[in-house]
């Protein structure tokens, strides 16, 4: 594994260190290794929407009327419940 060597102010120093305690992490570069781990991730999906959108976007029209469209988003409730403004938990605590 290769090693880094970054300046830091004394400030952004502190800090880092508090935030890696603070996080669980038992050591700074532990912490500073996850968030560029995390950084690689939402770069690699970011990478794969671009792509689907770009996908549909050259994928040939469809025509859609109200009757397409809510079928449509009935699919995507039935493939993500979580999703359908219905089926959300909407009980209020007292």
């Amino acid at each position: 594994m290769e090693t880094l060597q970054i300046p830091l102010s004394e400030s952004l120093k502190t800090f880092l260190e508090k935030q890696a305690t603070k996080k669980g992490f038992s050591s700074s570069s532990d912490y500073v290794q996850s968030l560029l781990g995390e950084l690689q991730e939402r770069e690699q999906d970011r990478k794969e929407l671009e792509e689907k959108l770009l996908e549909g976007v050259r994928s040939p029209k469809v025509p859609g009327d109200e009757a397409f469209w809510r079928a449509r988003r009935q699919k995507i409730y039935d493939q993500h419940p979580e999703l359908d403004p219905c089926k959300q938990n909407t009980q209020r605590t007292p």
